[in-house]
């Protein structure tokens, strides 16, 4: 199951930070396990990008036609999971691409502002930033796509537009 990240231009960008212990443990996971194996993401609807939250199917519903059509549409996407350094006031210090991965499922629990999206990836090949100069290209271009208008904190779970395989690499094609 190799991820092929030329082939899409828009893509689902999950990131973890330093910012907590668990989420320091969720990357070291992700890190940690071998390609296939399905690790569980989880956000509250403030750090999800409301395009994307929109976009998910509601667990309850995922019996629905149109529900089916949301997650399909989810699963088709290129996945990108990002390490992001951040500094104790919530500044972006730096952001490391760590690896590609697939949906096996993902949901919303409701659409409220206290619910939840679940995302359950298969991890796939390692990744990085093709050359270390490309690094702050990468977080500038993870920052503006995380961001929405009139938002000032960046989401931790969002599309991003035209990625460029210029900036990201697969670690196994070397």
């Amino acid at each position: 199951m190799s991820v092929n990240p030329q082939n899409n231009s828009e893509w689902l960008i999950l990131v973890s930070s330093n910012y907590k212990k668990e989420y320091i443990s969720d990357i070291v996971e992700v890190i940690g396990v071998p390609n296939s194996f399905i690790v569980h993401f989880r956000y509250r609807k403030k750090w999800v990008n409301s395009s994307l939250w929109d976009k998910l199917p509601v667990k309850e519903k995922l019996k629905n036609g149109d529900e089916i059509q949301r997650l399909n549409e989810i699963k088709s996407r290129k996945i990108l999971i990002v390490f992001l350094c951040q500094d104790d006031k919530d500044n972006w210090l730096s952001s490391y691409p760590v690896r590609f991965a697939t949906i096996d499922k993902c949901y919303v629990t409701g659409r409220s502002d206290h619910d939840i999206a679940h995302f359950y990836l298969y991890v796939d090949s390692y990744c990085s930033a093709k050359k270390e100069e490309e690094r702050k290209n990468f977080l500038e271009k993870i920052k503006v796509d995380s961001r929405e208008a009139g938002f000032n904190n960046s989401r931790m779970a969002f599309l991003a537009q035209n990625m460029s395989n210029s900036l990201v690499q697969d670690k196994t094609l070397q």
